[in-house]
């Protein structure tokens, strides 16, 4: 969805960049998730409660570099500002309900498990999150990009109310949150479709031209600073209650958390005040009626949803914090906040150092130029390795097909000359038998009637009578005189 609009620059970078940060953190995710199952042997929740201290320390931090990197917190922050190129609604509601939530339901539902030592280290990173992200917000000259900044900073504080052992009040911050930002970034939609731009520079004074719709906003951004009666001021009461009377910390979480919303107020009313002054000429916008009812109905969400604050508490079982202090002093720094922002210019406050922090902070190009492109240009490599390794597999795999087809052809040969000598063998074979069956058997046969008839013969002439042995002696004598007569 980041990657929508594709054929338009950077689109391509910003999409990239968002999944490799958010798969890159999802790391944690699966290596605390393994390392709880081992060492428990189940998968559900209370379950992994007990395990050791160590074990707790070690898949508590894991768990948390999934949720930094999925809902954009420091340092991983910066894939969130540059996913504005995509289509608004889709920031509307991935950005500010959905995708970037999801780290940190995976923190609340997970918070039974976290040692106080991971619990502070969470509250840190959300503070810290949200100075960062809210300075950032402070001198961006893009609306969706100031938004970005700005869901960072807010979901920094549903990871103090973590870090400081209320998990309920980050739950209610997560659902005001998610109204007070979706009516924030539709309100963005429709000022984008009528100047072409979401550029303060291009967008000053849209608020006089669309009064019903810059009313939407005024009211989901003063709830977003946490101005009393709106839904925006219960859910940091809250947190701010936590950081001062739940924490072991107090003395550090509070003031992190009294700085940030400070700072949300001072954004807020920037915003306001540009949007406000200039030019109130801007084109008709086609749909306009039904982007504004969308935009009222999450407006009416931020307006009142405070009052649905006790039922949150008492469906989860858990009591809110409260502190007449913390209530006192957040009010107090949303006012002053909202003032400095609608009086003090960003220029005047932060000078040189500006451009710096609207870039987000970054330092030797930022987590592009650390991160990312090295990752990138690691990709790029292991694909040329993976196409040589592919390519001298197909060339040695058409060297054996070739030797195959050598050594099949030698087979065939060789069976072809098997086949012909026994076809041969077979034919002599049969011959032979011819021979033996019809030649030989008859010769033997017939010597051996001739050596019976001779013995028959021989038989006659042994007849026993002297007179006829007489007469056969005088022919023979006879015969034998007449042959030597004749011959001598």
């Amino acid at each position: 969805l980041i990657g929508f609009w594709f054929t338009r620059p950077a689109v391509g970078a910003a999409a990239t960049r968002a999944f490799l940060t958010t798969r890159a953190a999802d790391l944690g995710l699966y290596i605390g998730i393994f390392l709880l199952v081992s060492r428990t042997g189940t998968t559900a929740i209370s379950g992994t409660v007990g395990v050791n201290s160590t074990t707790a320390v070690v898949a508590g931090l894991l768990l948390l570099v999934a949720a930094m990197g999925k809902s954009a917190q420091v340092p991983f922050q910066g894939w969130l500002q540059d996913a504005m190129v995509g289509p608004t609604p889709v920031s509307a509601l991935l950005h500010s309900a959905t995708l970037v939530a999801a780290g940190v339901i995976l923190l609340i539902r997970a918070a039974p498990l976290l040692p106080s030592d991971v619990m502070l280290v969470v509250g840190l990173v959300g503070g810290l999150t949200a100075l960062t992200t809210g300075t950032t917000a402070l001198v961006q000259r893009d609306l969706k990009r100031l938004l970005a900044s700005s869901t960072s900073s807010q979901v920094g504080f549903m990871l103090m109310a973590v870090g400081a052992g209320s998990p309920v009040a980050a739950l209610i911050q997560l659902i005001v949150h998610a109204s007070m930002k979706g009516s924030l970034f539709l309100g963005a939609g429709v000022f984008q479709h009528a100047r072409d731009s979401t550029t303060f520079a291009k967008l000053v004074g849209v608020g006089r031209k669309h009064r019903r719709i810059f009313f939407g906003f005024i009211v989901a951004g003063l709830s977003l600073a946490g101005v009393f009666p709106l839904a925006g001021f219960w859910s940091k009461d809250a947190i701010i209650a936590a950081t001062f009377t739940t924490a072991h910390n107090s003395w550090l979480l509070g003031p992190l958390a009294l700085a940030g919303t400070g700072l949300t107020g001072a954004y807020i009313a920037r915003t306001l005040h540009l949007l406000w002054h200039g030019n109130g000429n801007g084109q008709s916008i086609e749909g306009l009626t039904w982007m504004g009812t969308g935009l009222a109905g999450l407006a009416i969400l931020a307006a009142a949803l405070g009052a649905a604050v006790p039922v949150v508490g008492h469906l989860v079982q858990s009591s809110i914090p409260r502190s007449d202090l913390a209530l006192t002093l957040g009010l107090l720094a949303a006012l002053l906040g909202l003032l400095s922002g609608w009086v003090l210019s960003t220029e005047q406050v932060f000078g040189p150092a500006q451009r710096t922090i609207e870039a987000g902070f970054r330092i030797a190009g930022g987590f592009d130029e650390l991160v990312v492109r090295p990752t990138l240009m690691l990709a790029r490599l292991a694909d040329r390795l993976d196409q040589w390794i592919q390519q001298q597999i197909l060339v040695l795999g058409g060297k054996a097909l070739g030797i195959a087809r050598v050594a099949s052809a030698v087979d065939a040969l060789d069976n072809a000359g098997v086949m012909g000598i026994g076809r041969g063998s077979l034919a002599v074979a049969r011959r032979a038998a011819r021979f033996d069956d019809r030649g030989i058997a008859e010769l033997v046969a017939e010597l051996a009637r001739g050596v019976r008839q001779l013995g028959l013969y021989a038989r006659r002439l042994q007849s026993g009578f002297v007179s006829r042995e007489l007469v056969f002696a005088v022919g023979g004598i006879a015969i034998l005189l007449a042959v030597l007569v004749a011959f001598g």
